[in-house]
């Protein structure tokens, strides 16, 4: 908790998990928005997570049309929230953007592995995969109390039907989180 956005950034990714796992869309569409706001790792399981919660919601729609897609009629307008935190991912780009003429804030700008001059493209990308890697190993080995827990708590909600889409969402984000951090 070094006086940054840490706390707020578990706070938000720990209440999105639990709103689309108790399937809470008002309360997940403002964790996500939030989220989306703080970080850009923020803003992937904002977009993850409101997929999971569209999926959801098309999954538990009373009626059923033709391939299992519910008919027009019977989408719910409420459903149309979860385009908010979608939205909010663009956020911090357009601010950049517009105080700044470039939509790359200045700090991912200054750590990003794709900003190497000059390019070299074999180099960029054996770095990124060591990154990725290390961070992986990192929490494998060193972290082995905080990665078995989160191993058997993945593993719980696989096993049970109505948690199946949250561990989903969890994976994902952190596979692509883990992949979009490597690239700095």
């Amino acid at each position: 908790m070094s006086g940054m956005e840490t706390g707020l950034v578990i706070l938000f990714a720990l209440l999105t998990v639990y709103a689309v796992l108790t399937r809470r869309l008002r309360l997940s569409v403002l964790a996500m928005t939030l989220l989306a706001l703080i970080r850009p790792e923020g803003g992937l399981l904002a977009v993850i997570a409101a997929g999971i919660a569209l999926l959801q919601a098309w999954r538990d729609a009373p009626i059923k049309g033709r391939r299992g897609i519910p008919p027009r009629w019977s989408w719910r307008r409420e459903w149309l929230l979860l385009l908010i935190p979608v939205a909010a991912v663009g956020v911090q780009p357009l601010v950049n953007l517009l105080v700044t003429g470039s939509a790359v804030a200045s700090g991912n700008a200054a750590k990003s592995l794709f900003g190497i001059i000059p390019p070299d493209l074999g180099v960029i990308a054996g770095r990124i995969l060591d990154n990725f890697a290390r961070m992986w190993r990192e929490f494998l080995s060193q972290y082995l109390y905080v990665s078995g827990a989160a191993v058997v708590g993945v593993g719980a909600l696989v096993f049970d039907k109505r948690y199946r889409l949250a561990a989903v969402m969890i994976v994902l984000w952190l596979g692509l989180g883990t992949a979009a951090i490597s690239t700095l």
